[in-house]
């Protein structure tokens, strides 16, 4: 932990068969490192200040986790980005001394592309970009990664509106079958046109009481919506069956 070198710098990473590993930036072997677990497990507790979770990723084929929403945001322009070819979260720590003082630091997302070209990305929001102690944390990891012959980000965010069009392209990378989606848009044409849409073919008899879907009681719900609206009318419905919603 005493380094001056930045390449003298210790890293410790856990790699993609779940063996830990030791070095020194010096003697880092990118590739093994580029398909890193997360050093740092998500958390969650009672006024938890930052959201987490797990996000998709068509591009690793797998759950990458992210620790706050602005991390999303960025794992959702990485995972869009043709040229990217993986995706790390959290992968490694960073430990050694700059210019005195002793540091430890795990960047966000380490992003390889088709040619091998690695970035590291920090995620941080603008405002606390501005604080010294972050400032100073950012460019020693610069430092570091100069050294190294990689890259280094630092992402404060987007536009949303861009962040949006690719939320709403992504679906097509997430290989759901034409089959699925055509079945899944039909569905939703049906239950939009209301109640009428949903029920069964009158059986022979007629009446109300054979119109009923199945599992609906001869009484309750069904009865009361057939007698204050009647058929034609699913207005009725809607209210009624407002107070039972999930």
């Amino acid at each position: 932990m005493g380094a001056t070198n930045p390449l003298d710098t210790e890293v410790r990473y856990v790699d993609a068969d779940g063996e830990s590993v030791t070095t020194s930036l010096r003697q880092l072997d990118l590739k093994r490192a580029s398909t890193a677990l997360p050093v740092r497990r998500l958390k969650s507790h009672v006024r938890q200040r930052h959201y987490s979770g797990l996000f998709w990723s068509a591009t690793t084929g797998a759950h990458v986790p992210y620790e706050s929403r602005l991390e999303l945001d960025r794992l959702w322009l990485a995972d869009f980005d043709a040229d990217v070819h993986w995706i790390a979260a959290q992968p490694m720590w960073f430990g050694g001394s700059d210019e005195g003082v002793l540091r430890r630091h795990a960047p966000d997302l380490l992003l390889t592309d088709r040619r091998g070209v690695m970035t590291v990305v920090d995620v941080k929001p603008a405002e606390f970009v501005k604080r010294p102690q972050v400032q100073a944390v950012f460019r020693w990891t610069a430092r570091l990664c100069q050294a190294k012959g990689v890259r280094y980000e630092v992402w404060s965010g987007t536009e949303q509106v861009a962040l949006a069009n690719i939320r709403a392209f992504a679906v097509a990378r997430r290989g759901i079958e034409p089959a699925d989606l055509a079945a899944a848009s039909a569905a939703g044409r049906r239950i939009r046109r209301g109640p009428r849409d949903l029920r069964p073919p009158p059986r022979s008899g007629g009446g109300d009481e054979g119109r009923r879907p199945a599992g609906f009681p001869a009484s309750g719900t069904w009865a009361r919506w057939t007698a204050s609206s009647g058929p034609s009318t699913p207005s009725g419905w809607s209210a009624r069956s407002s107070s039972s919603s999930v």
